[in-house]
C-alpha cells in the first residue's frame, strides 16, 4: 500500500502500546513542540496504520490534543514490522541512555525473529546472533560497541542507566563498573558462582516462586547426580 495523506480526528488516533515502554515523557520538549505547532502548524504529518494506531508522532499527537486541534494531517502507511518502524522513525529524536538501551533490546528481539534456522546452504555464512547486534546498531546509528555496553548495563545494573540519564555518571564509567563486577574474571574470584547467584536472584525477583517449588526443583536437579 502506498502512503496517503489524510485528515483524521485527533480523538480517533490511538498510541501504539510499545511506545510508552520505550520512551519517557519529556515535559519541556512537549511544551517546545506545542509552541512550534501553534506558530507554524503541524509541519510533519503523524504516521498511522489502517487501524488509526500511531506509528510515528506520539508527541505530536499529544501536543495537538493539548492545543485543542480537532483534526490533523496523517500519513497512512503499512509496515512489515511496526515495532521496528516505530524505532526507525525515531532516529532523530534525542534519547536518554535508558531509551537507547530499550530500543536496542526491543530491536534485537524483533530482528531475532527473522534469524534463519536449519542447516546453512552451501556458501552461506552465519554468525549466530551477531548479525542482530549489527542490524540494531545500524538502525540506531550507534556503534556496535556502544550498543553492547548499554545492553550489558541494562542486564546487570539497570539502576546505573538512570544515573546516566541524569548525567551523574557516563555510559563508559557505568560499563566499567559492570564489567569489573560481573564480567571480568579476576584472580581469586569465583566468577561462575558470582554470575550464577546474580542470575538466580533476578529470576527469583521476576517470578517470586513459592519456596516449595524452588526446593522441589533443586531436589530433583541433584537427585540424579
Amino acid at each position: 500500500m502506498s502512503d496517503y495523506i489524510i485528515q483524521m480526528k485527533v480523538d480517533e488516533l490511538k498510541p501504539h502500546p510499545i511506545n510508552e515502554t520505550i520512551y519517557t515523557d519529556n515535559p519541556s520538549a512537549l511544551e517546545e513542540l506545542k509552541h512550534s505547532i501553534e506558530l507554524n502548524g503541524l509541519l510533519e504529518p503523524i504516521t498511522i496504520n489502517k487501524g488509526n494506531v500511531v506509528i510515528s508522532g506520539h508527541r505530536r499527537m499529544k501536543a495537538c490534543k493539548e492545543i485543542g486541534f480537532d483534526k490533523v494531517d496523517c500519513r497512512l502507511s503499512e509496515f512489515d514490522n511496526e515495532i521496528i518502524a516505530i524505532v526507525s522513525l525515531n532516529t532523530y529524536r534525542q534519547k536518554t541512555p535508558s531509551e537507547l538501551a530499550k530500543e536496542a533490546e526491543i530491536l534485537k528481539t524483533e530482528y531475532s525473529k527473522y534469524q534463519k534456522i536449519g542447516r546453512p546452504k552451501k556458501g552461506e555464512k552465519r554468525t549466530n546472533n551477531n548479525w542482530s547486534i549489527v542490524s540494531v546498531s545500524e538502525n540506531l546509528g550507534c556503534s556496535t560497541t556502544k550498543i553492547k555496553k548499554l545492553l550489558s548495563i541494562k542486564n546487570y545494573e539497570p539502576e546505573l542507566l538512570k544515573k546516566c540519564d541524569l548525567g551523574l555518571i557516563s555510559v563508559e564509567k557505568a560499563y566499567q563498573l559492570v564489567r569489573e563486577k560481573y564480567i571480568v574474571d579476576k584472580g581469586g574470584v569465583d566468577y561462575p558462582t558470582q554470575k550464577f547467584k546474580y542470575q538466580l536472584k533476578r529470576l527469583l525477583n521476576k517470578y517470586n516462586p513459592d519456596m516449595e517449588d524452588v526446593l522441589d526443583l533443586v531436589s530433583n536437579h541433584y537427585s540424579g547426580k
